[in-house]
């Protein structure tokens, strides 16, 4: 084998050298950007009573996106009733554009959660995009609400606050209301302890507050529960304020002891005197006086028979 010239070895390693020190440049392309639009909804979620209505403001965002979109609304399942305005918006790039969905209720919508799904497409069909609002549409129901919502009161008084219950929703029946004190030293009661509420009305209970001497100088959380035996129970609170009373510390006075009063005296003008015990002697004075006085009575009683009867007389003359 033949040897190559130094020469010739020499010019290709500088080649090979130089050729790794010079950068190479690669081309490369930047990707298309994404072409479209997003929609979203705020509030996500709306609570209707029935017979009225409310909104959620629809939003689209254009990305590198320009032409018109149609927007529809559904409800799943049938139930309130979605409008959209305006249902057509215009899009140009890096704009955007709001709709406004409203949904509706009647008396007759039935109670429970519903989903309204807003669905967006641009002319052509190919571009969908779509967003949901959850509809809450409540049943019947009552509230219960004090006045005032606490009560401050002296030891060994009372006090009161009323108790209102309003119908929602069309709810109409009877609503037993019951007080619960947390301690046996602060009474409490209602009156009424029944109420009846029709469709949209409403009705009203006294709670008394009852405290003694006895009853601790605290705060205290009196409940009051109402009851329906359709639709269950709500509870709310009354704080309860009691103070110390002046009243309770304060002993009354004893009335002053009457000083003994002196035996009657003679009257003025007039002299008495005095009652000496009777002798035995006069006793038989007395006795003696007392015998003849009968026997003489008996005397003149015969006296009188003989002479207005002197056959009878003879009679029992001659009986003796």
């Amino acid at each position: 084998m033949r040897h190559l010239p130094r020469t010739f070895l020499a010019i290709f390693f500088l080649a090979a050298v130089s050729s790794s020190l010079v950068p190479v440049s690669h081309a490369t392309e930047s990707p298309a950007a994404a072409v479209g639009y997003s929609i979203s909804a705020a509030p996500t979620s709306l609570t209707i009573q029935r017979g009225s209505s409310a909104a959620s403001t629809i939003t689209l965002r254009s990305h590198n996106f320009v032409g018109t979109v149609s927007l529809s609304a559904v409800v799943v399942p049938h139930g309130p009733s979605a409008t959209i305005n305006p249902s057509t918006v215009l899009l140009a790039i890096s704009t955007g554009a709001t709709s406004k969905l409203t949904v509706s209720t009647t008396s007759t919508t039935a109670p429970g959660n519903y989903v309204v799904k807003v669905n967006a497409t641009d002319i052509t069909g190919l571009i969908t995009h779509g967003t949901e609002v959850v509809v809450t549409v409540p049943g019947p129901d009552f509230t219960i609400n004090p006045s005032p919502t606490s009560l401050t009161l002296p030891a060994d008084t009372n006090a009161s606050a009323t108790i209102t219950v309003s119908s929602l929703n069309s709810f109409t029946g009877a609503v037993q209301l019951t007080a619960i004190s947390p301690s046996t030293m602060l009474n409490t009661t209602l009156d009424p302890t029944s109420v009846q509420l029709s469709a949209g009305g409403v009705s009203t209970s006294t709670l008394w507050v009852y405290t003694s001497c006895a009853t601790p100088v605290v705060n205290y959380s009196v409940q009051v529960m109402g009851a329906s035996m359709s639709i269950g129970a709500h509870t709310i609170q009354i704080t309860v304020t009691v103070e110390d009373s002046p009243s309770c510390h304060s002993s009354p006075n004893p009335p002053p002891n009457p000083s003994p009063s002196p035996p009657p005296g003679p009257s003025p003008g007039t002299s008495q005197s005095p009652k000496l015990p009777r002798s035995s002697n006069e006793l038989l004075l007395g006795n003696a006086l007392t015998a003849l006085a009968i026997v003489v009575a008996v005397a003149a009683a015969m006296l009188v028979f003989r002479r207005l009867w002197p056959a009878k007389w003879a009679g029992l003359r001659t009986g003796m």
